[in-house]
């Protein structure tokens, strides 16, 4: 089934925070997260629909960044938490 954008996407959404080596390095407001998720899933569609293809229900699609870019290196601990759009964390080896 092709997927759509729900109109109960919460454009009122949680605060994006970044953090290195549990440093707080960037936070996003909630307001420019959800406008930045919905603006490049918006893009997305309008592109595959052009192309006669469609998004499918439960396919992840990474919308990039809305923070700025940071430099890490190895033995860096990165975090991004963005409430209930959910938090992962990595460690650069």
């Amino acid at each position: 089934y092709p997927a759509k954008l729900s109109s109960s996407f919460p454009t009122q959404a949680d605060s994006l925070s970044i953090e290195i080596n549990d440093v707080l390095t960037a936070t996003v407001p909630g307001t420019a997260l959800a406008s930045t998720i919905l603006g490049s899933l918006r893009w997305l569609i309008e592109e595959l629909d052009d192309r006669g293809l469609v998004l499918l229900a439960g396919q992840t699609i990474l919308c990039g960044s809305v923070a700025e870019v940071f430099p890490v290196a190895a033995g860096d601990k990165i975090a991004a938490r963005a409430g209930r759009f959910g938090s992962v964390q990595c460690a650069i080896t």
